[in-house]
């Protein structure tokens, strides 16, 4: 269970569920799923990522076009992500193990391969990370999985 404070509209105490409209430091809040729904996550995971391969092509081969290859190779190092089953693959033992939404997966391990490049002695990492590298594909995904309800922990 999350504690949230706040400024109260009336006085009193109340227990109940809470809707988070923009939660300050976690952008995609984490949300449980009952157990016989991961599945349903993992194919949204599945479709969002198909989506998001197909929309980076896409805007690699305008890039390409407009921009030249050199500046279009940033789209490929995008396309690596998405495809990497080291990273794929903990974002779905994420959703089967905690059973947590596939945008919400997506989020805590791109995160947490965030920081594993910060880490790096490597100033070249670190300010890739600062450019958007790591946040441009996650904006991709939360569009590909927006809407979904589920329960809030």
């Amino acid at each position: 269970m999350q504690i949230k404070k706040g400024i109260p509209v009336s006085p009193g105490v109340a227990i109940c569920e809470a809707v988070v409209i923009d939660a300050e430091h976690s952008p995609i809040p984490r949300r449980l799923v009952p157990s016989s729904q991961t599945k349903v996550e993992l194919e949204r995971l599945d479709r969002a990522l198909v989506t998001s391969i197909k929309e980076i092509e896409s805007l690699r081969e305008r890039a390409t076009a407009t921009l030249g290859p050199e500046l279009a190779k940033l789209f490929s190092a995008h396309l690596g992500m998405l495809q990497d089953k080291a990273i794929t693959g903990e974002i779905r033992g994420l959703i089967t193990r905690e059973r947590v939404t596939a945008e919400y997966a997506v989020y805590s391990v791109m995160r947490e391969w965030a920081r594993r490049f910060q880490s790096l002695e490597s100033k070249h990492f670190r300010d890739r990370d600062a450019q958007g590298g790591f946040d441009a594909a996650q904006q991709r995904d939360r569009r590909g999985n927006q809407g979904h309800q589920g329960e809030q922990q």
